[in-house]
């Protein structure tokens, strides 16, 4: 558990707000080094790690995570060394107030901190009501005319925490939305090493899913898989949540969803290949479509078989994303599993 925790932390360390994952690709393909034949990256913010099959005229199949996070981008001054901030991606503004972040301007990073009108000084309002983005600023105590020179409009800003190791092999930190599925992935990559492939596989980190599926939409163009398969989080259980997410639970392994939009067949598929290798998994029904890149993917050009596997997450859209380094350690295996199986419909 101990170098998927480090890596886990070195993912979560790169910025890549939507809009801005290029700014993650260097390090990327650090992390990446060896693990794949060839490397891609893509207009829209998509980074794509290529590993072929030896086998002639070997299918695609196509593992999708996110590369992007929730985050700001500057949009104004204060004044005072203060910055207006708009969100990028749904944020909950009530973990804001007092939090530290991290300003990416162009000569590098410049701490900063959530600041608010104290309950007792505001005006027009109850003191205990819920505080709007507008409302905060971003405190930087630099003077005006050095804010404005290293901090243009539009720079980004993500949330300053660090990843914290917690008991039973769980950990929080920001950007685990959905930097813990490249980790997932990239721990069955590291898993096939000596291992035969039946598909070229596509390792798609994507941009822009948190603003609409961009880099689904243009990385599966790209790619034209024969299926895939889209990792991400889904929200688990805790106390005061509805009791139909009790069976989504941190350390029970990874989840796999029916939907109205994934492949039904791909899916039981994925679902055989567990219980046959006695991997831990949890399921899922999602009456519609899941709000995830499997949507997206199922939908390029004539249409793809795809399926989505989960990692049960806490606290989503926050600096303190929980996940369980177990629930990683089964999605890996269950990839892996269906990636050195034979052709993935067969006797669904």
């Amino acid at each position: 558990m101990e170098n998927l925790y480090s890596l886990a932390c070195e993912l979560s360390a790169l910025p890549s707000v939507s809009g801005n994952e290029d700014m993650a690709f260097e390090g990327l393909k650090k992390i990446c080094g060896g693990l794949f034949d060839e490397t891609v990256t893509l207009p829209t913010g998509s980074f794509i790690g290529i590993k072929k099959s030896k086998k002639k005229e070997a299918k695609k199949l196509l593992l999708d995570a996110h590369l992007d996070q929730i985050g700001f981008v500057v949009n104004g001054y204060g004044g005072k060394g203060f910055l207006k901030v708009a969100a990028v991606g749904g944020i909950d503004t009530r973990v804001l107030c007092a939090n530290e972040v991290y300003i990416h301007c162009p000569d590098g990073v410049i701490e900063g901190v959530f600041s608010s009108v104290s309950p007792h000084l505001r005006q027009g309002e109850k003191s205990d009501a819920p505080i709007k983005l507008e409302a905060l600023s971003v405190s930087t105590c630099l003077d005006e005319e050095e804010l404005k020179k290293r901090v243009p409009i539009g720079t980004p800003v993500t949330f300053k925490a660090q990843p914290v190791l917690l008991k039973n092999d769980k950990m929080a930190s920001p950007q685990m939305d959905d930097k813990i599925c490249i980790a997932a992935i990239l721990l069955a990559i590291q898993k096939l090493a000596d291992e035969e492939l039946e598909y070229d596989i596509y390792a798609h980190f994507a941009g822009g899913e948190e603003v609409g599926y961009i880099g689904a939409r243009t990385g599966g163009w790209y790619v034209d898989p024969d299926y895939a398969i889209a990792l991400d989080v889904c929200g688990a259980y805790g106390p005061d949540m509805p009791q139909w997410r009790s069976d989504c639970i941190l350390g029970e392994g990874c989840t796999v969803s029916y939907s109205a939009t994934t492949d039904r067949r791909f899916t039981k598929k994925i679902i055989n290949t567990a219980k046959k290798n006695g991997i831990k998994y949890q399921l899922l029904g999602e009456p519609s479509h899941t709000g995830t890149d499997a949507h997206a993917l199922a939908l390029v050009r004539e249409g793809v078989p795809a399926a989505l596997i989960s990692i049960p997450l806490r606290s989503m859209h926050t600096y303190t994303e929980v996940i369980s380094l177990r629930d990683v350690e089964s999605a890996a295996e269950l990839l892996k599993a269906v990636i050195t199986e034979k052709e993935v419909q067969e006797n669904a």
